[in-house]
C-alpha cells in the first residue's frame, strides 16, 4: 500500500519548525484564507483571543491607536511595511503558524498521533511551539482550543507591551536605513564583540539577540546604535582589505554582510525587560497562565536565542541522516537557516510553508531530497592481504593510499624519489617543471623504468600556464602522451598552474584517457578556480576526475587563499559531483594534520561537520627524503627551521582563523615571503638569498636606486649561489673565459659548454691577426675531423670542452698571450648578455646589472638547491612556512614518510569506527573495494605487459562475464589466466563452430600481488611465452585444413643456423600449388570489384597464404634481450609488404600440383618511433629449384617505442629491379570504389591470415579498436587485382608479364 509523505512522517524521526520575526506573514495569512474552512478557522481564533483580552482592551487600544486587523494588511512578499509593527506581527506570525498546523490536520497529519521528535522555534516561533504542545498534551487542536486561544492572546500582549516599552525609552523604529535588529553574517561571535565594543557613547546596550549559525548573529539595540556597529564593521573591513592588499595575510578578509530586519522592536534584548513585566501584569488581569505567559515573553522579548545550538541538539536524539525537519514558515527564511546549520548531516529540510507545499507532501509517494550527507565521504578501513589499509573516493579510484606526493620542482624532477614512493605504493608526480626539453624527459622516463618495479606507475605533474613546457609536454610534440603510448609507467596527468577553459578542459581529458591516461586532475587555487573544476567534471560525467585543491599555504609560488577557507567555500558544490574527486594541499606538514584532513575533523574549528577529504598531498616533509637530491647541507637547514606551528593563532580575531602568513617581504620562523623572477609570490628559507633577493626586489620598484646602491647589490648578489659575473670592462680577455669556466664548471646542462665554446671562438676571433674573413682556430678542430686527428693536431674538440674546460683556457693563454693584457671592448661587453640568452638553460650567475636584474637572478635557481657545490645560505629552497616544522627526520626514506602519515590517518579513521562500534569489512583491495582477486583484475585500468603499461582488456567487465574469464592458475602465489573468449563468424553453428578453425581465445596470465597496494595486475612473463605461442600458430592456420589442401600440423622448424644476415636462423616450410588457389582467393578480394572488369587466373598475393606458418615462425624467431618480440603479438600491425615474381603467370601455373619449399627469416629488429620493426624475408622456390618469388614483410609491434627513428621508408616500385622504370607523372585513369566485406572470415580462410583482430570483435578490442580490421592484405589483393584488370582492358599488358626476362614486384604499405 502507498503510504504518503505526510502520513509516513507518524512513523519516521522528525521535527517541527516554526520561524519567527521578520517574515512575509500576511502572504502566509492571505494564502491561508483562501481555503473557506481555514478562514473561517482562523478568524474564529482571533475573534475569541480578543474576547479574552478585553480586560484590557482599552490600555490595548490606548497603545496601537486603533483596532488592529490582522486580516487587513496587504500581502507582500518584498515588505512588510506596516505589518512590520509589533503590535501586528507578534499575533500574526502565530496566528499563520496556527493555521499550518491546522492545514496539516485536515491533510492527516496529527501532531497528537505524529508525536514530532522535536519542536523548534526561531525567536517568537516558540510560540507555536507552546501551541504545537497543548495540542499533544489536549489530543487533537479542538481540545486544545482555549489555550490556543490564549497563546494568542499573549502573543497580542507581547507586541503591545514591547510597542509601549520602546516609546517610553525613545526608541525610533527607524534611523535612516537601521533598524532595532541588524543581521551580521560572515561574523564570530568574538568578532561581533570586539567591534560592539568599539561602539563609543551608545544609548544602550548592544546585545547578540540570535545566534544563527557559528558565524551568523542578530544584533538588537537602539538603531542608531546598530548604525555604529555597521560604521564599526566596514572600517574593520577596509583595514582588513588592505592587510590582504599589502599581502601581510592572506586568507578571507573579513567582511560581513549586514541587514537591517524588518522590526519595530528591539526583540532579545535587556532593553525589554520591562516589557515583559508589563506583559505579565496584562496577563494577570486577563486571567491568564501568568507562569507560562512569563516564559513566553521573556523567549520572546529578553532572552537569547542560540538557533545553532537547538538545530544541532537534535543529532544527539536521532540519526540525521533519517531525520526530517518541516519548516512551517512563514516565508521560507528559516528553511534557509536550517539548511546552513545542517548541510552536510543528511537531514530532510522540508518546506511546508504554503497550502500548495503541504498539499504536495500530501500525496508525495516518493521521497524529498534531503541536505548532502558528508559522512557519505568519511574514509574507512578494510583489512586486506596488505593490511590494514584506507578507502576514500581517491583510493578507490586509484588503489593507492590517500597519501600523495605532488610534483614539486625541483625535488620531484628526478626519478628517485618518484619512483621510491611509487615503489611503496603511492601516488608520485613527476615535476613536469624540470621535464624542459624531450631529451631531459626521455632519460628521466628511462631511469624511472630502470628503477620501477614491474606493475608500477607515476604520474605527471604538467604546469598549463608555461606555453612552452605545455606545447612540449602535451601540446603540438606531445612527449607525454607519445611516450605513454609506448607503455611508459605513466597513469595519470595533474594539470596545475591554470585551469583550462570549460571546451579545452573536456577535450583534454577526452583526449588524455584515449592516450591510455585514466587519472585526471586539476589544480585549482581559488574559489573561482575550483568552481571551472566543478563545471568540467559536469560536463564529462560520469568520467571521474580529480581535483588538487592547493591553499596559499605551500611552498614555493603560492596564493594568499588559505586552505579551509576554499574547502569550506566550495565542499558542497565538488560534494554534489559524484565523479569528482577532493584532494587538498597547502601546509599540511604533519601526520596529525594529515589525518585531521582524510578524517574531516578540520572542519571542527569552524563549528561544522566532519568534512573529509579523498587524499591529502605532502610536498614539504619529501625535501628531506633519503632519494631527495637536496644538498645535505640545505636538508640540515629545513629541520632546523623552526617555520610556523600549525596551532598559532593570531593576536587579531579578525585575521582569518585559518591561515598562518609570512608577510611579503618579510621573515617569520625562518621562512620568508618573497618575489620570484616572474614577481609572483614565493616562500622560501630565510638566508642571504632570500635577504638579496628582498633587495633585488625594493630596486625594481625603487629603478632610480640601482646605481647608487650598485655596490650593495653586487656584495648581496656574490653572497647567493647566483653572483655578480663581474665588470666585463675591466677584465682581460682571458679573464672573462677563466670567470666563465669558474661560475659555470662542472656544467649541469650541456648548453653551458655550448656557450663556453662560443666565448673562446669570439675571443680568439677577437684577438686573431686575421682583420677579416676566416681563419685557422688554435684552439679548435674543424667540424668533421675525428678525436683522434684534432689530438694529433694539437687542437680541441668540443667533447674536450664538455669534459674540463681547463685544457682550452691553457691553450687560449698559450696561444693568444695577448688575452692576458688586452680589456674587453664595449662591443664585445654588449655581446655578453646575447651569449648567455643563447640558450633556453639560463646561466649561473647575473651576467649584467640592468633594469631586468631580478630576471637575470631569479631565474633557473631551485636546481642550486640539490647541488653540493653550493652552501645553505647561498640557495633558493621553497618549502611551506607551515609544514617545514613538521620536518624532523633527515635521509628517511620517503616510503616511510608518506607511511608515517598514511598510518596516522589510518589511526585516526580506526579510533573513529571503534569509538561508532564500526566493523571493518575484509575486502582484497582499496581499488573499487575489490572483493576479491578477480574483482580487483576487472577494476583495474591498466595492466603491465612486459614492462609496458597497457589498457586492461577486462576493465569494467562484470564478475563472471561469459566473455572475460578468470581462473585461477596458483591463487595462492597470485596467478590467474585472464581467458578472453572470441566471438567467430561460425558461433552460431550447431556445434558451435567448433569445426570451423578459428582462433577462439586469448590467454593472458596474470600475477596479481595483494600484499603490494598501488600495483595494477602484471602479465607473467613466464606463463605468457607457451600462450603468445599458442596463439601466434592458431593465428598461422595451424591445426587447419588450408585452402590449398595442406593439413598444417605445426609450424615450420628453424634450423638453428644463425648470421649476420640472418640472426635468428631460417625456418623452411612447404605447401601445394593447387589449382584452386588463385580463383578461390580472387573470390574473397575481387568480388568486390565491378563485374565488367575479368580476373587473371592468380593474383601474385595468392602466394602470400600459404607463407604465413614460415612468415609467423622468423617472426617467432626473434627475440629482443632473451625475450620473444612476439610478447607484443597483439600490438603487431603488418607495415608494409613486398612480393617480387621471378616468373611470369604462364610459368608459375605450370607448376600447379607441385610442392613448393619456402624458406623465411627475420632481419635483426630496428627501434622505431613506430614501434619495434622486424622485417621477413620469405622465398618461394619450385621442386625444380626454380625460384618462383620473393616476400618482404614488415611488422612493427605498437607500444615498443625506444627510439624517435623513424622506419625506414619502403622501397620505390617494389625494388623491382628493371631498367625501364622511370618515375613518370602521376595521372588519374580510373578511379574504382570497393566496400570489404562486413565480416574478413572468408578472406581469413583463403589467406590463411588468421589473426583474430580482423574477424572479432573482443579480440580487436584487445588490441584497442573499436571493430575488427580490415585485412591489409585484402586491400593489397583487391588492389592487384584492379591494376590487372584495368591492364587487360586496356588492352596492353597485364601485371603478369609474357615475357620471361621480366620481374613483376607488388608494394603495399599499411
Amino acid at each position: 500500500m502507498t503510504t504518503f509523505f505526510l502520513n509516513r512522517l507518524a512513523t519516521e524521526p522528525h521535527a517541527l519548525a516554526f520561524a519567527g520575526q521578520s517574515t512575509p506573514w500576511p502572504v502566509a495569512l492571505a494564502d491561508q484564507t483562501t481555503d473557506p474552512s481555514l478562514d473561517e478557522a482562523l478568524r474564529g481564533h482571533v475573534a475569541a483571543a480578543g474576547r479574552l483580552l478585553t480586560p484590557v482592551a482599552a490600555d490595548l487600544l490606548a497603545t496601537t491607536g486603533r483596532p488592529v486587523d490582522l486580516f487587513g494588511f496587504a500581502p507582500n512578499p518584498a515588505r512588510l511595511g506596516a505589518a512590520a509593527d509589533a503590535t501586528a506581527s507578534v499575533e500574526g506570525v502565530a496566528l499563520t503558524q496556527l493555521g499550518a498546523l491546522l492545514d496539516l490536520e485536515h491533510l492527516g497529519y496529527s501532531v497528537a498521533q505524529a508525536k514530532p521528535l522535536a519542536v523548534l522555534g526561531h525567536s517568537q516561533g516558540v510560540l507555536a511551539v507552546h501551541m504545537t504542545r497543548a495540542i499533544e498534551a489536549a489530543g487533537s487542536i479542538e481540545a486544545a482550543g482555549t489555550t490556543l486561544d490564549e497563546i494568542l492572546a499573549v502573543a497580542a500582549l507581547i507586541g503591545a507591551a514591547g510597542t509601549r516599552r520602546v516609546r517610553e525609552l525613545g526608541l525610533n523604529p527607524k534611523y535612516g536605513e537601521a533598524s532595532p535588529m541588524l543581521s551580521v553574517k560572515g561574523a564570530t561571535r568574538e568578532q561581533v564583540e570586539a567591534l560592539v565594543a568599539r561602539v563609543n557613547n551608545a544609548r544602550g546596550p548592544i546585545s547578540i539577540a540570535v545566534t544563527n549559525s557559528d558565524n551568523h548573529h542578530v544584533l538588537s539595540g537602539y538603531p542608531e546604535d546598530l548604525a555604529a556597529f555597521a560604521l564599526e564593521a566596514e572600517r574593520e573591513h577596509q583595514h582588513q582589505a588592505k592587510l590582504r592588499e599589502q599581502k601581510l595575510h592572506g586568507g578571507t578578509v573579513f567582511n560581513p554582510t549586514l541587514e537591517y530586519l524588518e522590526v519595530t522592536l528591539p526583540f532579545h534584548s535587556p532593553l525589554m525587560t520591562d516589557a515583559v513585566e508589563q506583559t505579565v501584569a496584562w496577563a494577570g488581569a486577563c486571567g491568564f497562565d501568568q507562569k507560562r505567559t512569563r516564559a513566553l515573553a521573556e523567549e520572546v522579548l529578553l532572552n537569547h536565542v542560540d538557533w545553532n545550538a537547538r538545530v544541532k541538539a537534535l543529532f544527539d536524539d536521532a540519526d540525521p541522516s533519517k531525520l526530517w525537519i518541516v519548516d512551517l514558515g512563514p516565508g521560507n527564511t528559516l528553511g534557509k537557516l536550517i539548511g546552513n546549520v545542517v548541510q552536510g548531516t543528511g537531514i530532510g529540510v522540508v518546506e511546508a510553508t504554503t497550502l500548495a507545499e503541504r498539499s504536495t507532501l500530501s500525496t508525495l509517494e516518493s521521497e524529498p531530497e534531503r541536505t548532502q550527507n558528508w559522512k557519505a565521504f568519511a574514509p574507512r578501513v578494510i583489512n586486506t592481504p596488505a593490511g590494514a589499509k584506507l578507502v576514500t573516493k581517491f583510493s578507490k579510484l586509484t588503489g593507492k593510499p590517500p597519501v600523495l606526493l605532488p610534483g614539486m620542482t625541483p625535488t620531484t624532477v628526478e626519478p628517485e624519489i618518484v619512483a621510491a614512493a611509487a615503489n611503496a605504493g603511492y601516488w608520485a608526480e613527476l615535476a613536469g617543471g624540470g621535464q624542459v626539453t624531450a631529451e631531459v624527459f626521455d632519460r628521466h622516463i628511462a631511469a624511472l623504468e630502470d628503477e620501477l618495479e614491474e606493475g608500477r606507475t607515476v604520474e605527471f605533474n604538467a604546469m598549463f600556464m608555461d606555453r612552452y613546457l605545455w606545447n612540449l609536454q602535451f601540446g603540438s610534440s606531445r612527449i607525454v602522451p607519445k611516450k605513454r603510448t609506448s607503455g611508459a609507467p605513466i597513469d595519470g596527468v595533474v594539470v596545475s598552474a591554470g585551469i583550462p577553459e570549460l571546451d579545452e578542459a573536456v577535450e583534454l581529458i577526452k583526449n588524455l584517457q584515449a592516450d591510455g591516461l585514466p587519472y585526471v586532475s586539476f589544480k585549482p587555487g581559488t574559489v573561482d578556480q575550483i568552481r571551472q573544476v566543478v563545471r568540467i567534471a559536469k560536463a564529462v560525467a560520469p568520467t571521474t576526475i580529480m581535483v588538487q585543491v592547493e591553499g596559499g599555504e605551500a611552498g614555493g609560488h603560492h596564493s594568499w587563499e588559505a586552505l579551509d577557507d576554499l574547502l569550506a567555500a566550495t565542499y558542497a558544490e565538488v560534494r554534489a559531483c559524484d565523479n569528482l574527486v577532493l584532494v587538498a594541499g597547502g601546509g599540511i606538514g604533519t601526520p596529525e594534520r594529515a589525518a585531521d584532513y582524510i578524517s574531516g575533523q578540520w572542519a571542527h574549528a569552524y563549528g561544522l561537520p566532519d568534512m573529509p577529504v579523498d587524499g591529502v598531498l605532502i610536498g614539504t616533509a619529501a625535501m628531506t627524503a633519503k632519494e631527495a637530491h637536496t644538498s645535505p647541507e640545505v636538508k640540515q637547514l629545513l629541520v632546523k627551521t623552526p617555520g610556523i606551528p600549525a596551532d598559532a593563532k593570531s593576536d587579531d580575531v579578525f585575521a582569518p582563523q585559518a591561515a598562518h602568513w609570512v608577510p611579503s617581504g618579510k621573515s617569520v620562523g625562518g621562512m620568508s615571503s618573497g618575489l620570484s623572477h616572474l614577481h609572483a609570490d614565493i616562500y622560501e628559507l630565510e638566508n642571504d638569498s632570500a635577504e638579496c633577493g628582498r633587495l633585488l626586489v625594493r630596486v625594481m620598484k625603487h629603478p632610480e636606486e640601482l646605481d647608487s646602491r650598485r655596490k650593495e647589490i653586487i656584495e648581496a648578489l656574490n653572497k647567493t649561489a647566483k653572483p655578480y659575473f663581474g665588470d666585463l670592462a675591466s677584465m682581460t680577455y682571458l679573464e672573462w673565459a677563466q670567470r666563465f669556466a669558474e661560475l659555470a664548471f662542472p656544467w649541469v646542462d650541456p648548453t653551458y659548454a655550448d656557450r663556453f665554446q662560443h666565448l673562446l671562438q669570439r675571443i680568439e676571433a677577437r684577438v686573431n691577426d686575421t682583420d677579416s674573413g676566416e681563419f685557422t682556430s688554435k684552439l679548435f678542430a674543424a667540424d668533421g675531423v675525428s678525436a683522434e686527428e684534432a689530438a694529433a693536431a694539437g687542437l680541441l674538440t668540443h667533447d674536450d670542452i664538455l669534459a674540463d674546460p681547463a685544457p682550452a683556457l691553457e691553450k687560449l693563454a698559450l696561444a693568444y698571450p695577448q688575452t692576458a693584457e688586452l680589456k674587453v671592448v664595449p662591443t664585445d661587453v654588449a655581446w655578453f648578455p646575447v651569449l648567455v640568452r643563447e640558450y633556453p638553460k639560463p646561466m649561473p650567475f647575473v651576467p649584467v646589472i640592468d633594469n631586468d636584474l631580478l630576471r637575470w637572478w631569479g631565474q633557473d635557481q631551485l636546481w642550486q638547491s640539490e647541488d653540493q657545490r653550493y652552501s645553505a645560505d647561498s640557495v633558493r629552497a621553497i618549502p611551506g612556512p607551515i609544514s617545514v616544522a613538521g620536518i624532523t627526520t633527515i635521509d628517511e626514506p620517503i616510503a616511510d614518510i608518506l607511511g608515517r602519515f598514511e598510518t596516522a590517518a589510518i589511526k585516526r579513521v580506526q579510533d573513529e569506527q571503534q569509538a561508532a562500534d564500526a566493523a571493518e569489512n575484509d575486502d582484497f583491495a582499496a581499488l573499487g573495494e575489490a572483493t576479491s582477486a578477480e574483482d580487483f583484475i576487472r577494476k583495474s585500468p591498466n595492466i603491465s605487459w612486459v614492462g609496458h603499461i597497457t589498457d586492461n582488456p577486462a576493465y569494467g567487465t562484470a564478475l563472471g562475464d561469459q566473455y572475460y574469464e578468470i581462473r585461477a592458475f596458483d591463487a595462492a602465489a597470485g596467478k590467474y589466466d585472464l581467458d578472453i573468449h572470441l566471438d567467430t563468424y561460425w558461433d552460431n553453428d550447431p556445434d558451435g563452430g567448433t569445426s570451423k578453425h578459428a582462433v577462439r581465445d586469448i590467454v593472458i596470465p596474470l600475477i596479481v600481488e595483494g600484499t603490494e597496494p598501488g600495483r595494477v595486475p602484471v602479465v607473467d612473463r613466464e606463463r605468457l611465452i607457451p600462450d603468445v605461442y599458442a596463439m601466434l600458430a592458431a593465428t598461422a592456420g595451424i591445426g587447419n585444413t588450408a585452402i590449398t589442401g595442406d593439413k598444417l600440423t605445426e609450424m615450420p622448424q628453424l634450423d638453428g643456423k644463425t648470421s649476420d644476415e640472418r640472426p635468428f636462423a631460417t625456418a623452411t616450410a612447404a605447401y601445394t600449388l593447387s589449382a584452386n588457389l588463385g580463383f578461390d582467393h580472387e573470390a574473397a578480394t575481387g568480388a568486390a570489384l565491378p563485374t565488367t572488369l575479368q580476373p587473371s587466373r592468380i593474383a601474385p598475393d595468392a602466394l602470400v597464404g600459404p607463407a604465413w606458418p614460415a612468415i609467423y615462425t622468423a617472426l617467432g624467431s626473434v627475440y629482443v634481450k632473451g625475450y620473444p618480440v612476439i610478447e607484443g603479438l597483439l600490438n603487431a600491425v603488418h607495415l608494409d609488404h613486398l612480393i617480387e615474381l621471378e616468373v611470369n603467370e604462364e610459368d608459375l601455373l605450370k607448376h600447379t600440383g607441385e610442392t613448393i619449399t619456402l624458406k623465411s627469416w627475420a632481419e635483426d629488429y630496428f627501434e622505431s618511433a613506430s614501434g619495434r620493426v622486424v622485417t621477413i624475408h620469405v622465398t618461394h622456390t619450385a621442386a625444380d629449384g626454380t625460384l618462383l618469388a620473393r616476400e618482404t614483410e614488415r611488422f612493427a609491434i605498437r607500444g615498443r617505442v625506444y627510439s624517435d627513428a623513424l622506419p625506414a621508408d619502403a622501397p620505390e616500385f617494389g625494388d623491382a629491379e628493371h631498367e625501364e622504370i622511370a618515375p613518370t607523372p602521376r595521372r588519374l585513369l580510373r578511379r574504382v570504389k570497393v566496400v570489404a566485406p562486413h565480416d574478413m572470415t572468408a578472406f581469413a580462410r583463403t589467406s590463411g591470415d588468421f589473426n583474430p583482430i580482423h574477424t572479432s570483435y573482443h579480440a580487436a578490442r584487445v588490441a584497442g579498436m573499436d571493430a575488427p580490421l580490415v585485412h591489409g592484405m585484402w586491400l593489397s589483393a583487391t588492389a592487384q587485382l584492379f591494376l590487372d584488370f584495368y591492364l587487360a582492358a586496356a588492352k596492353t599488358d597485364r601485371l603478369w608479364s609474357s615475357g620471361s626476362a621480366h620481374k613483376k614486384a607488388f608494394m603495399t604499405k599499411s
